[in-house]
């Protein structure tokens, strides 16, 4: 596997299991109960939330990434 690939499913995937985790945290707390983690709604959002973190997140960042490294090679 690449470096690229590495580095945006290691950011992406830390982003969106902590954005399912915190939406459905708030969820929680509203509703008192602590069984919405158990739910497809939870599962559903986790996939989603991880699949755009890596394909967008890791994009975004791998490119920002990369343009600071060859910023800090010209100097």
């Amino acid at each position: 596997m690449s470096e690229k690939w590495k580095f945006k499913l290691k950011t992406g995937l830390i982003w969106g299991i902590f954005m399912a985790v915190a939406m459905t945290a708030i969820e929680a707390l509203e509703k008192h109960t602590f069984g919405v983690y158990l739910s497809w709604k939870f599962t559903a959002q986790l996939a989603i939330f991880s699949l755009c973190g890596i394909i967008f997140l890791g994009h975004f960042n791998w490119k920002a990434r990369e343009k600071a490294m060859a910023e800090k090679r010209k100097a």
